[in-house]
């Protein structure tokens, strides 16, 4: 079961809020590793609930999802407004590269997370870009980026939490 609460789109994180988070993105491929190092090639398959996405599932996603919001990041600073395209991640989540050994996706979001994070640091010394927004046809509504950033740290300790409830289910 997912312990963590949604997240609040709602909420307007302070600049020590930002800080935490892009520590939080950055902690990403140390705590995959961690969790990972010791996990026998068939634990790739276990799910933190019935019906859940696998471990495997899981980091293929991040490595997909941070791809997508590395972009809509600089979208976002580099248009006015810009509508982001959704992609229906359980679609992604049964294509046939998720089927793959996990090592390209984790070797993605090394580089990936160290560009974007210095990137997000880099915004956060002009706070004047981190109202800059996109529109999310989804849930209709304008995100700036202070919140996205918010909610990427969100997204990533919510994945991480699954990696370590499907660990734990195990007997």
């Amino acid at each position: 079961m997912d312990k963590q609460s949604p997240f609040n789109w709602k909420h307007t994180p302070s600049l020590n809020d930002l800080l935490q988070d892009v520590v939080d993105l950055q902690q990403l491929p140390a705590n995959l590793a961690s969790l990972l190092k010791e996990l026998p090639i068939e634990g790739l398959k276990y799910t933190y609930r019935e019906g859940g996405w696998t471990i495997g599932q899981i980091v293929h996603h991040l490595a997909d999802s941070c791809m997508n919001n590395f972009i809509r990041t600089k979208l976002a600073l580099v248009e006015e407004n810009p509508t982001i395209k959704p992609w229906n991640q359980d679609d992604w989540a049964a294509e046939l590269d998720y089927t793959f050994s996990i090592e390209s996706s984790y070797t993605t979001l090394i580089g990936l997370i160290q560009r974007w994070s210095l990137l997000l640091l880099e915004i956060m010394k002009r706070p004047e870009l981190l109202l800059k927004t996109f529109h999310h046809p989804e849930i209709k509504e304008n995100i700036p980026l202070n919140t996205f950033i918010h909610f990427n740290a969100w997204h990533v300790k919510r994945h991480i939490n699954h990696i370590k409830q499907a660990i734990d289910n195990q007997p």
